[in-house]
């Protein structure tokens, strides 16, 4: 090994007054840099509690292409990003150039990481790469919501003999065996608790397909407010199959709490707002109606920031024109699939906590020029229920 690559690795070389970066300003290209090149700053500062770490190996992830294509309408940048540029590059791989005074007894320059790039400090998310300044620069600072946030240290220990590369793709190929082992609950919790509430008179009728069956059902069901038609059909399965059946008169005191499943067949948001509270940590919250949400800002303000259960709303809105708002931002979105596919259905799933629920619905977002089912299939951990309008009447299933 070359002495040269041995002072590398030793990271005890006299570091640069100036450093190259890649600010991206907006969206497209033409922004990533000034005059496609990338810029000089001077090197940053660290402070007692904090470390400096060069970037030594930085892998391109297509959310980083998704930054770049989309800009300030990217559902993870909050900020003005001419005048705060963005410094992409999550997939990094980082060697410890200068400890902090308090962090002595903790690190050495020398150690080796790659990071955690999900990054949450009480809740909120900042992302190395979006919040915080990523791999795209030759060198960073790591600081207390990096080493201290709310999972602990973001930082990954890295053996002294794996390469700078191999450790940079330690992320990507992470997600792509995730990707393999990935399972989400696609129908009414088996043995739990579903509550199925009726807003709109009339509407209807409703059937279950799977789910509600011999092969898995819940072991108790609430109702409240249930189409006849449909609230019959519910008692005749529910009996064939010994299910416990309960009226909730009142959605502030359901009598059995948490709720696993709760489906909603109508869009009132106060109702929503009512009964969230009681949905478990990896219930689902499926909404079924034709009309839009009328008040989505609001019920997203509370899903996304203000739940202290850490249960937390995410999903989609009627495909044909409905907007929804983001919780940290004011702007809006809708999914964009194909009119007749998934026509004027509110789909809405609730999922284990507030820092991965943040992550989804920022995801659900990107999604936009997805088909709904994949949509939800690939972000959301999603009851899918579908209503299918025919010529006399629509039905309720569970895919």
């Amino acid at each position: 090994m070359s002495d040269r690559l041995n002072e590398y690795r030793r990271a005890t070389a006299f570091l640069p007054r100036t450093q190259q970066l890649w600010p991206l300003y907006g969206a497209g290209f033409d922004n990533l840099g000034q005059e496609g090149q990338p810029i000089e700053v001077p090197m940053p500062r660290y402070g007692p509690d904090e470390l400096l770490v060069r970037h030594d190996a930085c892998g391109l992830c297509f959310s980083d292409i998704k930054v770049i294509r989309l800009g300030e309408e990217h559902p993870r940048i909050y900020r003005d990003m001419e005048a705060e540029p963005v410094t992409l590059g999550h997939e990094v791989s980082m060697t410890v150039v200068g400890v902090g005074d308090n962090l002595r007894g903790q690190y050495q320059v020398g150690d080796r990481f790659i990071i955690q790039a999900d990054i949450f400090v009480d809740g909120i998310g900042y992302a190395y790469g979006y919040e915080i300044q990523g791999g795209l620069s030759q060198y960073g600072v790591i600081d207390q919501r990096i080493l201290n946030g709310d999972d602990g240290s973001y930082l990954i220990p890295v053996q002294a003999e794996t390469g700078y590369a191999e450790a940079a793709l330690t992320e990507p190929w992470a997600c792509v065996i995730a990707a393999y082992g990935l399972s989400y609950r696609t129908s009414l919790k088996a043995g739990g608790t579903t509550w199925i509430i009726g807003v709109q008179p009339g509407a209807g009728p409703y059937t279950i397909s799977a789910g509600f069956d011999q092969a898995s059902h819940p072991a108790r069901l609430l109702v409240t407010n249930v189409p006849t038609r449909f609230e019959a059909w519910l008692r005749d399965r529910a009996a064939a199959l010994g299910v416990e059946v309960l009226e909730v008169e009142d959605l502030a005191a359901p009598p059995v709490t948490p709720v696993d499943d709760i489906v909603l067949l109508g869009t009132d948001a106060g109702t929503v707002e009512r009964i969230s509270p009681y949905l478990a940590d990896y219930g689902i919250l499926a909404l079924i109606a034709e009309d839009e949400m009328g008040r989505a800002r609001p019920l997203l303000m509370w899903g996304g920031c203000t739940t202290t259960a850490g249960r937390t709303l995410v999903g989609a809105v009627p495909i044909s024109s409905g907007p929804i708002a983001t919780c940290r931002s004011a702007r809006r979105y809708s999914l964009g699939a194909r009119p007749g596919s998934w026509e004027r259905v509110v789909l809405w799933a609730a999922c284990t906590c507030s820092a991965r629920c943040k992550r989804r619905l920022r995801r659900a977002r990107l999604c936009a020029r997805m088909s709904a089912t994949r949509a939800l299939q690939t972000w959301t951990p999603a009851l899918a229920l579908r209503l299918r309008p025919t010529a006399s009447s629509g039905s309720v299933s569970t895919r």
